[in-house]
């Protein structure tokens, strides 16, 4: 089983008329992938690897950063905030195993309740993450009209239940990861690097580099799949 691959160039970001016909394949070919393995590779989005390189190479410049300077910008502990950065160990996605060993750097608002780190540290960080963000949300949202008409819904039925995305009463957030070296630390017996689990939410893009190392597995947990 391989996990489908959809063009989404019809309705890619800048593209805001798609033909009838190229719709109703599209909206096929997601229910397929949707109901089968839960996970589908999208071609031709509009954000192109060339974007996404650039988030992470701005984003690796600020995990790099000393521990103390990235404490400045940490997340609360509380769950009616989901901004900022969270440490090694903080999380632990599958309650079998210990805590995750990777960092993340959250963004679910684009406001002042989001410590950024200075200028001075990493000029261009903030605007590289907003700009993804936004862009990020422009996509989503086009999923999810592509999804509500796969199960014969109206095409804004889904989009009207997130318009609050990018505010404090919504939680959709743009997560970077980083898998930290381990020459330097003691893993624990069964830890790994992000604990298997399922997102909560409604959709996630998943964005990776030549790296790899993320697996899926399919519908009936029987079988993994590497993305």
């Amino acid at each position: 089983m391989d996990i489908p691959v959809v063009n989404f160039n019809a309705y890619k970001l800048g593209e805001d008329q798609i033909p009838d016909e190229r719709l109703s394949v599209m909206t096929e070919e997601i229910k397929q992938a949707f109901s089968g393995t839960g996970f589908v590779y999208l071609e031709n989005t509009g954000i192109e690897q060339q974007e996404v390189n650039r988030v992470m190479d701005v984003c690796k410049k600020f995990f790099v950063l000393p521990e103390e300077t990235k404490k400045q910008c940490a997340r609360n502990s509380g769950h009616e905030n989901f901004n900022g950065w969270v440490s090694t160990e903080t999380e632990r996605l599958s309650p079998q195993r210990p805590g995750d060993l990777k960092e993340a750097f959250n963004v679910s608002t684009i406001d002042s309740e989001l410590k950024w780190p200075s200028d001075a540290a990493i000029p261009e960080f903030r605007e590289v993450l907003d700009s993804f963000f936004r862009r990020c949300k422009a996509l989503a949202l086009r999923v999810l009209e592509v999804t509500a008409l796969s199960l014969g819904l109206q095409r804004d039925f889904f989009v009207k239940k997130h318009k609050l995305i990018g505010t404090n009463k919504n939680c959709t957030t743009l997560r970077t990861l980083y898998y930290p070296p381990l020459h330097k630390v003691i893993v624990k017996p069964n830890q790994i690097r992000c604990g298997e689990h399922s997102d909560y939410g409604s959709v996630t893009l998943l964005f990776q580099d030549e790296s790899g190392g993320l697996e899926v597995y399919s519908s009936n947990a029987r079988l993994i799949l590497n993305l």
